[in-house]
């Protein structure tokens, strides 16, 4: 478990452009605690897909509820958890990665329903819960470099 002071929190309000700032500010972050480019890159599109969500399904007539991140990192690992007071994932879990069908002509390809694969095909370990109408999503992330073994028991 990470110790809570190397944990850095962010906020941002549930629009566009205030996730838009609070990428920049976790790519930021992530950098300056020693991770690769790819290492930070992989984060950030994961971040950014999931906060996209958030603010499209979860607040969308809600610009001003606020979204919390956690940054934990290590060496080998980097774990993020967002959590917002939107409307829960349906099912009340994490959708299971299913990619959109790109096996179609150029006018039927999908406009959307790649954010989930996307999540799932970058990160090690996903977790979700909802308590006392907030939203918790916590990301895992082995570094390439690390060759540490994926064990969503692991998480902070």
């Amino acid at each position: 478990m990470a110790d809570p002071e190397d944990i850095q929190i962010f906020r941002c309000v549930a629009t566009n452009l205030a996730v838009r700032d609070l990428l920049l500010r976790l790519r930021a972050a992530v950098q300056a605690r020693g991770a690769s480019e790819e290492d930070v890159s992989t984060v950030e599109i994961a971040v950014a897909e999931a906060l996209n969500n958030v603010v499209e399904h979860a607040l969308p007539d809600r610009p001003d509820a606020l979204i919390t991140l956690r940054l934990m990192r290590d060496r080998s690992e980097t774990w993020i958890e967002i959590e917002d007071p939107g409307r829960p994932l349906p099912g009340m879990c994490v959708p299971e990665c299913q990619m959109a069908d790109v096996d179609v002509h150029v006018q039927d390809l999908p406009e959307g329903g790649f954010g989930w694969g996307l999540i799932h095909a970058v990160t090690d370990a996903l977790e979700y819960q909802r308590m006392g109408g907030v939203n918790s999503l916590r990301m895992w992330f082995t570094h390439a470099t690390s060759g540490a073994v994926r064990n969503v028991t692991d998480l902070p």
